[in-house]
């Protein structure tokens, strides 16, 4: 259900590209009768039909389905599933299929030509101001991960990332209230424990960072088994072995 609901909201994103973000969360459907698990099934149909329908009618459109979906299928989360279900990248390739069947159906509707070329170019326009407006959000690392915690307040990595940007600033106690915020929206992620450990460190809260390193080491992350190496060092060197 987590598969499909990801294909409507990639989707959603052709149709309206607006509040585009590094990293994306969004809740697990409850059932298969969630209108995100149904509108995806019927776009899947829709999409189906039009390649049975457009394979002798328009040569043109047909490959630009077949390449709408060959494009999709290696981020489609088909095989393997991973844990990231949708990322603004996963479209760049597909984008091209799309291209073809909006421009095909805009010249279609007009076939002069002179009022879809005028579309076309407000369509441009409109685009290009969105883009002009997403630049800013590219200007700087914390920038960046401030967008994608406003967009998805419920990202663990946004949050964790965007903690870090506020303990280089210094401003600890913001980072703080994130790494925690982190914490609770996936209390598995492992980063948060750690830079809990290091703010509280560098604030003089002793106790606290160890409580935090220790929740760290004890989440045998693979993906950190070197820093856990250090961090244990680390706390015998201040506290001693135990």
């Amino acid at each position: 259900r987590m598969v499909l609901k990801s294909w409507l909201f990639a989707f959603s994103k052709f149709v309206i590209p607006t509040g585009l973000a590094l990293e994306y969360q969004y809740p697990v459907p409850e059932s298969w009768l969630d209108l995100w698990v149904i509108g995806a099934v019927s776009l899947t149909a829709v999409w189906g039909v039009a390649l049975v329908f457009t394979g002798q009618r328009s040569p043109t459109a047909f490959v630009a389905l077949v390449w709408l979906g060959a494009f999709w299928l290696p981020t489609s989360n088909l095989w393997p599933i991973t844990n990231r279900f949708m990322a603004d990248r996963y479209l760049y390739a597909p984008l091209v299929g799309v291209f073809v069947l909006v421009s095909m159906a805009v010249f279609r509707i007009d076939r002069k030509a002179i009022y879809a070329g005028i579309v076309v170019l407000i369509a441009i326009a409109g685009l290009a101001g969105l883009t002009w407006k997403q630049n800013d959000v590219w200007k700087t690392h914390c920038s960046l991960w401030q967008h994608a915690a406003d967009v998805n307040p419920k990202s663990t990595t946004a949050l964790n990332n965007l903690g870090q940007c506020f303990y280089r600033k210094g401003e600890h106690e913001r980072a703080i209230a994130l790494f925690l915020r982190s914490i609770e929206a996936n209390p598995y992620n492992a980063s948060p424990y750690f830079n809990l450990g290091l703010t509280f460190e560098k604030t003089g809260r002793s106790e606290l960072s160890r409580h935090y390193y220790l929740q760290f080491i004890s989440s045998k992350d693979p993906r950190y088994v070197d820093l856990i190496a250090r961090v244990k060092k680390h706390l015998v060197d201040i506290y001693g072995p135990e």
